[in-house]
């Protein structure tokens, strides 16, 4: 399956300011598909320089976002930019910046505002890929309403492990996104608060590919240390398949598909 457009090539600035070339292989496996257990997905896929995203047309939300980091030191060090949340002109819903605000308060939250959660991480991609790859990771494209509790505390924490972990073991693949189980409100756009959201972290071990999968209540629970929630919320990749609809890693042979997904680790890396 191939990428319906294509919102950025690399371009010459990237190239000369970044430390690290985007990797040719930052897929992994092959562009998610869907598996027929979840119904009105109309995806249009998107690549934003350092990332590839299947973006939902209906929910008005990435269903999952893949990509690749690898070992670069130093760092590329650059502040977080000041430039909201741009529409995606190569989505059709064409969601705007604003598309999270103005919208009824929560019950169970409290607020009004919906915070902009990255699905590809900012940071990450920034110390690796530069500045063109960073501000990317600011499009709407990107972006799943979260909760400011998940998206400040639990998911923060392992986007930073997560970079942690690439830089460590040299490459690893990511794919991350909603969960919709129920419904629980749609925002004045028309985008969908997902119930939950996963992440995927593959790296090699030798021949041998090895997976951490993880999932988040859009609401989580206070008074869990992040790591001790983290570890409780290990699953399977196929478990993640169920709750999203969705076939990763597709392009494996089968066998391979069987023994990255049927197993939960055991713990954290």
């Amino acid at each position: 399956m191939k990428p319906k457009h294509f919102a950025a090539t690399i371009p010459l600035f990237l190239a000369l300011c970044c430390r690290a070339e985007i990797p040719a292989d930052f897929v992994l496996g092959g562009i998610p598909k869907t598996n027929g257990l979840i119904a009105n997905f109309r995806i249009t896929v998107i690549t934003n320089v350092a990332y590839v995203t299947g973006y939902d047309e209906t929910r008005k939300d990435p269903v999952w976002v893949t990509y690749k980091l690898v070992k670069q030191q130093p760092p590329y060090n650059l502040p977080r930019p000041n430039i909201g949340y741009p529409m995606d002109e190569n989505t059709e819903s064409k969601v705007p910046s604003n598309g999270y605000s103005e919208n009824p308060r929560d019950p169970l939250i409290g607020r009004t505002r919906w915070a902009h959660g990255h699905m590809a991480a900012n940071n990450a991609i920034a110390s690796v890929f530069g500045q063109e790859a960073q501000l990317a990771t600011f499009k709407m494209s990107n972006m799943c309403p979260q909760s400011t509790r998940l998206n400040s505390g639990k998911w923060k924490v392992l986007e930073e492990r997560e970079y942690n972990y690439s830089q460590q073991f040299g490459e690893m693949w990511t794919v991350c996104g909603p969960i919709f189980q129920k419904h629980i409100r749609t925002l004045k756009y028309g985008v969908e608060v997902p119930t939950g959201y996963y992440k995927i972290l593959v790296r090699k071990s030798g021949d041998i590919l090895e997976a951490l999968a993880i999932t988040f209540e859009y609401y989580p629970p206070l008074g869990i240390h992040p790591t001790v929630y983290l570890k409780s919320h290990l699953t399977s990749i196929r478990e993640v398949e169920k709750q999203t609809g969705l076939d990763f890693f597709p392009a494996f042979p089968q066998a391979t598909q069987d023994s990255l997904e049927t197993t939960k680790a055991p713990t954290l890396w």
